[in-house]
C-alpha cells in the first residue's frame, strides 16, 4: 500500500468516525424522544370499564373510557350516524382520542345491534334524541366526571340529534360536537335518502332510468325499515 492510499485510507475512516459520531448524537435525541412519546402514550391510555343504560324499555350496552388524569374530568356521548350499529374501530379511535387527552367518552351498541336490546330501525329522531340523553344522565352520574361538563359528540345523522337533544335538553347537554351534519331545513329522512341517491346516480354517470330505480329502491328500504307512510315521499314535494 502507497503512502498515499494509507493517508486516504486513514483520512477516510477519519471521516467515517466523524460522520458516525455525528448520526449518534443526531439519531439518539430522536430515538429517545420517540420512545418517551410511545411512554407517554402508553401511560395515558384510558382505563374502560363496561356499563349499561335504560332507554324507556330498551337495555343499551356500551364502554366508558375514562382518562388517567384531570379527575372530575369533562365527558362526551358519541352518536353515529344512520347506518348505526355495534360499537366498531372508527369509533373506538374517537374514543381513545378524547380519553387520551383528558375526556372522558362513552361509546355503546346501537338499539337492536351488539349487546344492546331494541330495533333501531323503528327510531325516531326523537327516540334517538331520548336515547342520547339517557347516555347523557349515566355520564353525569359517574364519580370521576363533572355532570357540568356532559356533552354530545355525533357525525353526519348523529350530529342532527346531538343538536335536538341540545335544544330539547338544554339544561343537561353542556356542549355538543356536530360533524358533517348536513341537514338543512329540516329535511325529511325520505328528502336526504332521495338526494344521496341522485348524488350516487350523477357520480357514476348512470341513466335516468338507472338512477329512478336507485331512488325507489331507496325509497322502500326506507319505509320498511322505518315503518312510514310510502306516502311521505309524495307529500315531500319531489318528483
Amino acid at each position: 500500500m502507497t503512502h498515499h492510499s494509507l493517508l486516504a485510507l486513514l483520512m477516510n475512516r477519519q471521516v467515517c468516525s466523524l460522520l458516525l459520531t455525528f448520526a449518534i448524537f443526531t439519531v439518539l435525541p430522536i430515538y429517545e424522544k420517540t420512545v418517551m412519546a410511545n411512554s407517554v402514550r402508553k401511560s395515558l391510555e384510558p382505563t374502560t370499564e363496561e356499563v349499561t343504560f335504560t332507554n324507556e324499555q330498551d337495555i343499551l350496552a356500551g364502554t366508558l373510557y375514562l382518562p388517567k388524569e384531570e379527575i372530575p374530568c369533562p365527558a362526551v356521548v358519541l352518536l353515529t350516524g344512520s347506518n348505526r350499529g355495534p360499537r366498531g374501530p372508527l369509533l373506538l379511535r374517537i374514543a381513545k382520542h378524547f380519553a387520551q387527552h383528558g375526556i372522558a367518552v362513552l361509546h355503546y351498541d346501537s338499539a337492536g345491534t351488539g349487546r344492546s336490546t331494541g330495533n333501531t330501525a323503528l327510531q325516531s329522531r326523537d327516540d334517538r334524541a331520548r336515547e342520547a340523553i339517557s347516555a347523557i344522565r349515566l355520564l353525569r352520574e359517574q364519580r370521576d366526571i363533572d355532570p357540568q361538563r356532559a356533552g354530545i359528540w355525533g357525525a353526519r345523522e348523529g350530529a342532527s340529534i346531538a343538536l335536538l337533544t341540545a335544544a330539547t335538553y338544554s339544561q343537561e347537554v353542556s356542549f355538543v360536537i356536530p360533524v358533517s351534519g348536513g341537514v338543512q331545513d329540516g329535511a325529511s329522512t325520505f328528502e336526504q335518502t332521495y338526494y344521496s341517491a341522485e348524488k350516487f346516480a350523477y357520480a357514476h354517470n348512470l341513466t335516468l332510468d338507472e338512477m329512478q330505480k336507485i331512488v325507489t329502491f331507496e325509497q322502500v328500504s326506507v319505509a320498511v325499515l322505518t315503518g312510514l307512510d310510502i306516502l311521505e315521499w309524495d307529500q315531500s314535494g319531489r318528483t
